[in-house]
């Protein structure tokens, strides 16, 4: 009875040691600001080795790609590619999904069946990255939107992703996005947050995750006005589009 005790005592502290080497690991390849590449599917051994076959991530995340739209065509134009519930799901995706480093790139662009990418973002399994829906209505971001060398929206997305998966972000969803045009180089990097959630907890926590990085100021935006103002700019075009014809 005492050895059988033991053996499942053992066997406890096992699943908890490869639980925390496996977080060690993608802590390891984001201070070196790397993704190492997944294990072969087929080899079994490999596999056990990085994902020991339990879910890592107490909540499974989605990565989407967003082509680029019309305020009034959002909902349509993004497009869900992965979800991330293990550490093996995290190196799979994040290893083959193309640098932020291109996307926010201003000669280079990402497309997928002819659409250009101009964002990508990680949300919660039950959440869609979109202003419409319930948990996002009344609720709100930090965001920096400015000039940033690529290599920095690198870090910070890979950073602040990271800090999601592993519990360390208050954040419902990250989003990078590219917002040049042929008058400006702008990138933008925005956490999503739930009204519930205390808004300088959460700023203090996207400090910690970046504090190894030369990141811009984060503003605090909410949703219903963020929503508003994309409004009135769309009506604005709408106006000046007729007015030119």
């Amino acid at each position: 009875m005492l050895s059988s005790r033991r053996t499942i005592r053992d066997r406890k502290s096992n699943q908890i040691v490869s639980r925390l080497l496996t977080i060690d690991m993608v802590r390891m390849c984001l201070s070196a600001r790397m993704i190492p590449p997944p294990p072969e599917e087929h080899d079994v051994a490999a596999t056990s080795a990085v994902c020991p076959g339990e879910e890592v991530f107490a909540v499974p995340w989605k990565l989407y790609v967003h082509y680029s739209c019309g305020s009034d065509s959002y909902n349509d134009s993004y497009e869900h590619i992965g979800t991330i519930r293990t550490i093996h799901d995290w190196q799979r995706y994040f290893f083959h999904l193309v640098s932020a480093e291109v996307l926010v790139s201003t000669d280079r662009h990402i497309r997928i069946r002819g659409k250009r990418v101009m964002s990508y973002s990680m949300f919660r399994d039950d959440v869609l990255p979109s202003w419409e829906y319930d948990i996002n209505k009344t609720g709100s971001e930090w965001g920096c939107r400015e000039f940033m060398e690529p290599k920095t929206v690198q870090t910070m997305w890979l950073n602040l992703c990271a800090d999601c998966v592993l519990g360390n972000l208050d954040a419902v969803g990250v989003r990078v996005l590219n917002k040049s045009n042929h008058l400006r180089n702008v990138s933008k990097v925005e956490v999503w947050m739930a009204r519930e959630v205390h808004h300088l907890k959460v700023l203090g926590q996207i400090r910690e995750s970046l504090k190894k990085v030369h990141a811009p100021t984060f503003l605090l935006l909410e949703h219903i006005k963020k929503k508003s103002d994309a409004d009135i700019y769309s009506a604005r075009q709408c106006v000046r589009r007729r007015g030119r014809r």
